[in-house]
């Protein structure tokens, strides 16, 4: 039958232009989406992500690098371009099922499939010009499409030696680890309260970026996910309070991109894990008073409850926003000619991914001090005004 061949070439223009197109994905990917298809008939995760990368189109010989950083402690380069035409960047992305939740939809409960989040950084340099930013996606779809807005800042570029011939060479250029402020736990007389983080949780802290010669300050790159290789509890009782410093360790990286005839070279400084967690007295600033909002919880002496409760963060308690600032960080990385430092504050935040547990309160009641404790969100000051938005927990008994 002629109509055969006829629907096949239609189906295949189908399903390798128009569909992708209508997707945001040009026809010129046509090999990555026959690749992606050939995976899926494979049963293999697999996904397109395709990237409008908005820079000014002034940028002078501009070269394109998308680093995969979901893995923090083994990125790799996923993508390189050259010319205004690499700003539309396609690739294939693993699309990992981590899980599932249920919704409430118009047609009943149904069954969602959960992925992986993904980080890339992308790294868009040109003549005198350096910039980088984070892409942080969930891939739901088969194709995922967004843009990111890049601005390259000021650099100096030098001359390109002849030694190099690719686009970029990179360089591991080692860890080093801090002590950065995350946590403030609190207790009144008779309670004892635990901050818990559990076996790979996580918590928001700074991830910064560089270029050389550009005043050698470090600018911040956006919020990583450092995961903690510890299960650990920070525990106060009796009116005491303490801060609760995480051990870091950050990586740091060295890119060197190339045009024509020069070279920039930039630094990615990411916090990679969580090794411990240590503790410092601090004072206490809860008052025998709780706010008057909707965000006081309580419970009573004869609820059934084995004096143990458990508070923990919801989402409305990971707004994004900066939580607590430590001062006065030095880290160094590299050896000789080859090495970069940094010195300056990193701040934590009130926010964590999607893939992974957070942080909470085991409250132990050892002494009632009347027939009902009250328990909140607090802001730092004063402790009777409460916040949707904050990770410290305030109590007071009625």
């Amino acid at each position: 039958m002629r109509w055969k061949p006829l629907l096949a070439v239609s189906i295949v223009l189908l399903v390798f232009v128009v569909i992708p197109e209508s997707q945001g994905v040009s026809a010129k990917n046509s090999p990555r989406l026959y690749s992606l298809y050939l995976d899926w008939l494979q049963g293999k995760p697999a996904g397109l992500l395709n990237i409008d990368i908005g820079t000014p189109k002034s940028l002078e010989d501009p070269v394109v690098l998308i680093v995969d950083y979901t893995d923090k402690e083994h990125p790799r380069v996923v993508y390189t371009g050259k010319g205004h035409e690499a700003f539309k960047a396609s690739f294939k992305i693993p699309r990992i099922a981590i899980g599932t939740k249920r919704e409430i939809t118009n047609n009943g409960i149904k069954e969602k499939t959960l992925f992986k989040p993904r980080t890339y950084v992308i790294i868009v340099s040109g003549k005198n010009k350096w910039d980088a930013q984070i892409l942080r996606i969930t891939p739901e779809h088969p194709i995922t499409t967004t843009t990111v807005k890049v601005t390259p800042m000021m650099a100096h570029s030098f001359s390109k030696p002849k030694y190099i011939s690719a686009v970029y060479e990179h360089e591991y250029l080692g860890e080093d680890d801090a002590y950065v402020q995350v946590a403030k736990v609190y207790s009144i007389h008779g309670i004892r309260v635990a901050w818990h983080m559990p076996l790979y949780g996580t918590t928001g802290i700074d991830a910064f970026k560089k270029s050389w010669m550009t005043n050698d300050k470090w600018i911040k790159l956006g919020v990583e996910y450092p995961i903690s290789y510890v299960d650990r509890q920070i525990t106060v009782e009796n009116g005491d309070a303490k801060t609760v410093r995480a051990h870091v360790y950050y990586r740091c990286d060295k890119y060197t991109t190339c045009g024509n005839i020069w070279c920039n070279e930039g630094y990615i400084l990411t916090p990679v894990r969580i090794n411990g967690f240590y503790s410092s007295s601090v004072s206490n600033p809860l008052e025998d008073t709780h706010p008057n909002s909707n965000y006081v919880e309580y419970i009573k002496k004869e609820d059934e409850h084995d004096n143990y409760f458990k508070v923990a963060a919801s989402d409305y308690t990971d707004d994004g926003s900066k939580y607590m600032t430590t001062p006065s960080i030095s880290l160094s990385f590299g050896v000789g000619p080859v090495s970069v430092s940094f010195s300056g504050s990193i701040d934590s935040y009130r926010s964590s991914d999607s893939e992974h547990p957070k942080p909470y309160f085991d409250v132990w009641i050892e002494n009632w001090g009347s027939g009902e404790l009250y328990y909140w969100w607090m802001k730092n000051s004063p402790a009777s005004v409460s916040s949707k938005a904050t990770y410290e927990v305030g109590f007071s008994w009625r």
